[in-house]
């Protein structure tokens, strides 16, 4: 069988303020293609599906135009088990209904994990879960910590014989590189997995961090499918394919319609060299290296580059200085007022000078 393995989507995430919805759709139908073009047999989806647990209904409808675009459309089965921010009990609603479908989810821990059985390969769905929830279904394994808890849970799963054994899991192992979007992650020590504990599987599909990584020969995340950080600007995203007959695989790249970019240097070359190149529709964070990061310069930029969403800068202090396209947008006419008069003249405006500028904006509102 031909497998696509992809994690982490986030569905209605958003970028300093910015929704990255209609990204999000043209990654799914980046999928879909490779599905066609890869004649790919299973897609799984390991964790995270959203970003909330309670998603946004915009979220929820390019979640369910996904599923009906795989499971129908393309005639794929879906499996995928819940992450650390997906709703996991809305996740699994009507999930044996949906399996006639073509659409397996696991949404909790469960004491009994029975493998699905599709092709030349059992797919064991091992949703996110932490230490007390397998306390509470093993009590009798004196359960310390999530390495234990791992340990209990797999025990009680059984491989196949004559089948290829493949683990569907959202989990942070040992061994594993997180990224800055990595948010919820559990960095602890405590928390990483050992990867000898995945052993008896062929393959283990993981989502939870955002690189796509190996960090065993049997062990694989997929990495998220966009950019979520600037931390992870230039890196390249991609979905996992995985042949169960060689249990090779290999990377179908994912471009997105707009990358993440950081920009750094003096402020007049940075406004030549965009000014030359046209501008960039990117999402774009700048670091100027010469001068404070004031609503003007924001401004002028923006001209260029639509989509800056962070401006950061120096004082003669040597400190930083930073303003998001959120923060903007959130401020009033008046507190902008006061934000350039403390940039031009380095204090605040008095009572007599806010009155004349809030008479000024009433007399221009009614004209």
């Amino acid at each position: 069988m031909r497998i696509l393995h992809t994690s982490d989507w986030h569905l209605g995430i958003q970028l300093h303020g910015i929704s990255l919805l209609d990204d999000q759709r043209k990654m799914i139908e980046q999928l879909a293609e490779h599905i066609h073009k890869e004649q790919i047999d299973v897609v799984i989806l390991a964790g995270d599906i959203f970003d909330h647990a309670i998603a946004h209904p915009e979220a929820v409808k390019l979640y369910t135009d996904a599923m009906t675009l795989f499971c129908r459309d393309c005639n794929r089965p879906v499996l995928l088990c819940a992450g650390n921010h997906d709703g996991a009990e809305r996740l699994s609603m009507c999930s044996a209904l949906l399996q006639k479908s073509g659409l397996y989810i696991v949404g909790r821990l469960q004491d009994s994990l029975e493998p699905i059985l599709l092709g030349d390969t059992a797919f064991f769905l091992l949703p996110y879960f932490n230490a007390d929830e397998a306390r509470a279904l093993y009590p009798q394994d004196n359960i310390r910590g999530m390495a234990e808890a791992m340990q209990a849970v797999l025990s009680r799963l059984h491989p196949v014989q004559g089948y290829r054994n493949l683990l569907i899991g959202h989990c942070f192992v040992a061994g594993a590189v997180a990224s800055e979007s990595d948010r919820a992650a559990m960095v602890g020590g405590s928390s990483r997995i050992p990867t000898d504990l995945f052993s008896a599987f062929d393959y283990v599909a993981l989502g939870h961090l955002h690189r796509a990584q190996a960090p065993a020969p049997n062990i694989q995340y997929s990495g998220s499918p966009l950019q979520y950080s600037f931390a992870e600007a230039g890196q390249q995203k991609c979905a996992i394919l995985l042949d169960t007959v060689t249990l090779k695989r290999c990377e179908l790249p994912l471009k997105a319609a707009r990358q993440l970019q950081v920009l750094r240097g003096n402020y007049e070359a940075l406004l030549m060299q965009l000014r030359l190149s046209g501008g960039c529709q990117d999402y774009l964070k700048i670091e100027l290296t010469d001068t404070p990061a004031g609503l003007d310069k924001l401004e002028q930029l923006r001209v260029l580059c639509p989509n800056l969403l962070l401006l950061t800068g120096t004082t003669p202090q040597g400190s930083r200085t930073t303003l998001t396209v959120e923060q903007l947008s959130a401020l009033s006419p008046t507190d902008l007022m006061t934000h350039f008069y403390e940039e031009i003249a380095g204090g605040q405006p008095d009572e007599e000078q806010k009155s004349w500028f809030e008479a000024a904006l009433l007399e221009e509102e009614q004209t």
